[in-house]
């Protein structure tokens, strides 16, 4: 039974003609109780939402290391890598930076697409005068590995656990954003910006 209206089963539930039952012990009897239909729709629903948070723990984990581990395997200065919000495909912007002075940690920035069943973020590396750069990434969670998009390509499976499956990693995601410069036109799967004739930073035509 759910929401405390009787004493917790002493004994785990069993199946009987196809309906669940609880024996609960209450002094010296023994009484049985019948899952109602609408019971096991709210116990289902509430694992269902315990499972849906552990996966999302998980991928928040991956978002930090993707964060953090990343720009140190990279040996990107702290201050120039930023996590930015996803708002969503339709939504414009697609990607934003946080508010002038703070930053985004990775529950702020990773948002869940439903579509696609990962979290989506996207990482900004600051280029000095040369602009920036910002990479998109989707990571969902496969039997406790990472299931890791980068720029919209297909997803890999990741053991984060293995330090040669986070170098390959990381590897790749180098690649895939200096292919768009060896290209002269970056790809729209990266967003990126060039340096005005001023000198200043211009937004780029799609995030």
């Amino acid at each position: 039974m759910l929401g405390g209206s009787v004493p917790s089963p002493s004994v785990p539930g069993f199946v009987k003609g196809g309906v669940e039952c609880w024996r609960i012990r209450a002094g010296e009897q023994t009484i049985i109780l019948i899952m109602t239909k609408y019971e096991e729709i709210k116990e289902a629903a509430v694992a269902g939402e315990r499972l849906f948070r552990e996966r999302q723990n998980r991928c928040l984990q991956y978002g930090v290391l993707l964060w953090r581990n990343f720009a140190s395997y990279c040996g990107i200065p702290s201050d120039q890598i930023r996590m930015w919000r996803w708002n969503g495909s339709n939504a414009e912007p697609v990607f934003e930076d946080a508010e002038a002075g703070y930053l985004f940690a990775p529950a702020g920035a990773m948002k869940f697409d439903e579509e696609s069943q990962s979290w989506r973020f996207g990482l900004q590396i600051r280029l000095g005068a040369l602009g920036w750069v910002l990479c998109r990434f989707g990571v969902a969670d496969s039997d406790g590995k990472a299931l890791v998009e980068v720029a919209g390509n297909k997803a890999r499976v990741v053991d984060f656990s293995d330090e040669n499956q986070r170098k390959g990693l990381y590897d790749y995601v180098v690649e895939v954003i200096k292919e768009c410069y060896r290209e002269g036109n970056p790809r729209q799967t990266i967003g990126f910006s060039l340096p005005a004739v001023e000198g200043n930073e211009v937004e780029p035509e799609e995030k």
